[in-house]
């Protein structure tokens, strides 16, 4: 309780020490405002006199500045008069003085100008005959440089004219070469192609005769499996039944048989008749081993260089090349003929 009541007390001690301060703070501000409506009045009062005083100084100070003015305007006037005057009398004195000095260099230019002419007709007379006569000796010139560029145009065009005919001699030996050799890839290509062919015929033709056998025993299978169910649902009753399914199956056995017969005949005669190019040699061994001898002694060699280093004809070293490549004692490499022992193949590794 004790403290309960210094409390308060000291709650009511502050509470009058505010409303206190409230009083003085407002009797502060009555007294501000009364101030500041006395200053105010007395500035408001100074700015309007000085504002009078102001604008009868500037009138005055317009007044006198006009009338100076006037006075100097008038001073300037009669010195500009005096100023035109002179300058009209300096002009007209000037414009004599030229005028006078222009006719004398007009007459002495007029002679240096007659003195020049004659002088210039003279030269030019020169430079007439000085340049007829340089024209004279250019088309002498023209003439003969004409007359030389024609004759070795027409040796060039000769010098031209016979190498284009060894260069065409020469593209067309190229071109004949590499359609041969073109041929023998796509022969390559063709027999590989067949083969591949045959071969995958042969395999979709034994696919199919063991789909067909198969299908035999799950029918076989089917029969019997057939055959006991009946037996176990009707006993005894089910053979006069199932005697008579015999028949009809047996009889569908004798179908099939032939049938399976006919594939395994044709089977054997597709894969037995598969057709082997027989290519027929045109050259001795002789020859396509002294062809094999010389590409296995370089590191390549095209089709003229072969033909060129054994001494054969096109026909013969074509025909060598090709049994040679149907033998597998060679390869072909973009136009270069390899020997296999030379070729180091590289393993490619696809994923």
């Amino acid at each position: 309780m004790a403290l309960l009541d210094e409390w308060r007390s000291q709650r009511e001690e502050r509470q009058q020490e505010v409303r206190s301060r409230q009083q003085e703070v407002r009797s502060t501000i009555a007294s501000l405002q009364e101030v500041r409506l006395t200053q105010g009045l007395h500035d408001r009062n100074w700015r309007q006199q000085a504002y009078i005083n102001l604008q009868q100084q500037t009138q005055r100070f317009l007044t006198a500045t006009s009338s100076n003015r006037r006075i100097q305007a008038e001073l300037l006037a009669e010195k500009l008069d005096e100023f035109a005057r002179s300058l009209s009398l300096q002009t007209a004195q000037f414009l004599a003085e030229i005028t006078t000095d222009r006719e004398k260099l007009a007459t002495a230019t007029l002679k240096e100008l007659r003195e020049f002419h004659v002088n210039l007709s003279a030269t030019l007379a020169d430079l007439r005959q000085q340049r007829q006569n340089r024209i004279e000796v250019l088309k002498n010139q023209t003439q003969e440089l004409l007359t030389a560029s024609y004759l070795q145009r027409i040796q060039t065009q000769a010098q031209l004219n016979r190498q284009l005919t060894v260069w065409m001699e020469a593209l067309r030996s190229d071109i004949q070469s590499y359609l041969q050799e073109l041929e023998l890839m796509g022969e390559a290509r063709r027999r590989q192609l067949h083969q591949s062919f045959q071969e995958s015929r042969a395999q979709r033709l034994v696919e199919a005769q063991q789909i067909r056998d198969r299908h035999a025993r799950f029918q076989a299978q089917l029969h019997l499996y057939r055959q006991n169910l009946q037996f176990e649902v009707w006993g005894e009753h089910s053979k006069m039944i199932s005697k008579s399914h015999q028949q009809h199956h047996q009889g569908s056995k004798v179908v099939s048989k032939p049938v399976a017969a006919e594939a395994q005949i044709k089977l054997d005669t597709n894969v037995k008749a598969q057709p082997v190019e027989a290519v027929k040699p045109n050259m001795t061994v002789l020859q396509e081993q002294q062809v094999y001898n010389y590409i296995r002694q370089g590191k390549g060699a095209r089709l003229t260089e072969i033909e060129a280093a054994t001494g054969l004809s096109r026909v013969q070293t074509v025909d060598a090349l090709r049994s040679l490549l149907q033998k597998g004692s060679i390869v072909q490499r973009d136009r270069l003929y390899l020997s296999v022992d030379a070729v180091k193949v590289p393993v490619t590794i696809t994923r």
